[in-house]
């Protein structure tokens, strides 16, 4: 298929999954590093407390906090940003 084909499809809302070469697709930015990372004991507590309640690990819960006070942040310059739990 042509690339005029290919927009006029998708412009209608048409599925052209069928014209993509899935197997080498990726997601920018999501790959996973691993981080030690030092914490007070009350953080480890609090952590810990939130795991409990719902019902994940902490290491689940390290990261959930995380990712709720960093979204929307995603595209900016994360080297100049900390984020506090």
């Amino acid at each position: 298929m042509k690339a005029k084909g290919f927009d006029r499809k998708f412009d209608k809302g048409e599925d052209v999954t069928q014209s993509l070469d899935m197997s080498q697709a990726q997601r920018p930015a999501q790959e996973q590093r691993r981080v030690n990372v030092d914490f007070r004991a009350w953080m480890i507590d609090f952590l810990d407390r939130e795991a409990k309640r719902l019902g994940v690990t902490r290491q689940c819960s390290s990261g959930l906090d995380c990712r709720t006070d960093c979204e929307g942040q995603r595209d900016t310059n994360v080297d100049n940003k900390i984020a506090v739990l």
